[in-house]
């Protein structure tokens, strides 16, 4: 059921999709509904080839394994002591080589997670404040935050507790956005990932050396907002900005500027939330209000 939804998702996509799925780069202007349309099908696929992938990194140790098995033993109990072991080893490689196949078609096409758990709701909602024929500039890398082109600094391996470390640092500007809302608006944004890899490698008392990796992510979020000085004011009662927050009056544009940070520590890269994402937008947002008798609505 999983391959044939992933191979329904593959064949739903545009040819310009399929191109996009390889580039795992795309920049332009759409309106949100073509942006919608453009990637939601993208990360429809995404979504089935990331489901097929587990279950083929599952299958491929299991089922080899049994097939091993059940072919060695049902040698021996025939009586084919000397074919037993090879037949069971070409069995086990037969059976295992589809999965590894299936794997690694997924994995090429692979979009990093944002895409579907970042991207595609913040452009959603973005729409919401734009006008009906409003485009939205948009540029997108969805290679992952390990790439070889995106490594900044691979540091020293040291010694701690008997422990090997080795750590690599890459760099991820992975989104930048702009668009003019409704209301004369004028909105900027960019996320970028800080990605650190930090492998530790241990031998044991029988010689056998064992790494684990773990990733530490620092998202910072880059938001910038630009509102017709005419149609509103900073809040007189709000609270002084902080080292990531800034306000400057002008005679025709109030320019509020944004930074939050957040931090993730997992087994896999991980980018920041959309909720965290969304507090930085709303955050700035909230050091402005209306002039009086003008209304304006926002996410």
């Amino acid at each position: 059921m999983r391959l044939i939804k992933t191979y329904r998702a593959y064949r739903a996509l545009t040819p310009e999709q399929r191109r996009l799925l390889k580039e795992k780069r795309v920049e332009g202007e759409r309106t949100p509904a073509q942006w919608l349309e453009l990637l939601g099908g993208l990360a429809a696929y995404d979504r089935q080839a990331d489901a097929v992938r587990t279950w083929a990194i599952t299958l491929m140790v299991l089922v080899p394994l049994l097939v091993f098995l059940a072919a060695l033993f049902g040698g021996l109990a025939l009586g084919y002591e000397g074919l037993a072991v090879p037949a069971a080893i070409g069995l086990a490689l037969v059976t295992g080589a589809p999965l590894v196949a299936l794997f690694l078609a997924t994995r090429s096409t692979d979009l990093a997670n944002q895409l579907r758990e970042v991207a595609l709701p913040l452009v959603a909602l973005i729409g919401d404040d734009l006008g009906a024929n409003a485009g939205v500039r948009l540029a997108l890398d969805l290679r992952g935050g390990t790439v070889a082109s995106k490594l900044r600094a691979s540091l020293p391996t040291r010694k701690v507790g008997g422990r090997a470390v080795r750590e690599r640092v890459f760099q991820d500007p992975w989104m930048a956005g702009a668009a003019a809302l409704h209301d004369g608006a004028r909105l900027r944004w960019r996320l970028t990932d800080e990605v650190r890899e930090v492998q530790v490698s241990r031998r044991n008392a029988r010689g056998k050396t064992k790494t684990k990796t773990k990733f530490r992510v620092t998202s910072v979020m880059q938001v910038a907002i630009d509102l017709p000085a005419a149609r509103y004011r900073l809040r007189p009662n709000a609270p002084p900005p902080d080292a990531g927050t800034r306000a400057q009056v002008l005679d025709k544009w109030l320019k509020l500027r944004g930074r939050g940070r957040t931090r993730q520590k997992a087994a896999q890269p991980r980018s920041a939330p959309l909720g965290a994402v969304l507090a930085t937008f709303t955050g700035l947002y909230a050091r402005a209000e209306p002039s009086p008798k003008q209304e304006t609505h926002h996410v």
